[in-house]
């Protein structure tokens, strides 16, 4: 299912312009949270704005999992027009 989902990213990539900036970096014991947001313009020209956290869970200096909290409505959108850009 993820590789499907990436492969609808490539084939259908929904946005005109994207820019992707770093906030900070935030770090207690084995865990790193990196602040980010994303602003740019959907293939139909509609703005994009959305912010969110990528949570790095460490164990013996290696990443052990990975959590993306972001607003779902927002990013929904884009999920909306991937499935309709490419079918499963």
């Amino acid at each position: 299912m993820y590789a499907a989902r990436w492969k609808r990213l490539r084939d259908g990539y929904p946005f005109r312009d994207l820019k992707q900036t770093i906030a900070g970096f935030h770090a207690a014991g084995d865990l790193v949270v990196m602040e980010a947001s994303a602003t740019g313009y959907l293939r139909d020209g509609a703005p994009y704005q959305c912010e969110g956290c990528v949570a790095y869970e460490l164990s013996q200096g290696k990443i052990v999992r990975v959590r993306h909290y972001a607003d779902t409505k927002k990013t929904g959108v884009v999920a909306a027009m991937l499935a309709r850009a490419t079918p499963v």
